[in-house]
């Protein structure tokens, strides 16, 4: 014969209720907060990658000029 579990109290039953809505609260949040994080990431990218071509560039045109003073 095997052991059944006894039937929760209603008190516990809420009190599974409530952990299980503040799970699912806390839980959407984060993912909420994440999506929000990729998503400024993904804005600052292209920001990014123009000021490293505008870097590149300023330096390609300094090497340039310098180019004659190293050929000595």
């Amino acid at each position: 014969m095997a052991f059944e579990r006894p039937i929760p109290s209603r008190l516990t039953l809420l009190r599974l209720r409530n952990q299980e809505r503040l799970y699912r609260s806390i839980k959407k949040t984060v993912e909420d907060a994440r999506n929000a994080t990729i998503q400024r990431i993904r804005a600052i990218i292209p920001k990014l990658e123009s000021a490293r071509k505008s870097v590149y560039e300023e330096l390609a045109g300094s090497l340039y000029c310098l180019r004659p003073l190293f050929r000595g």
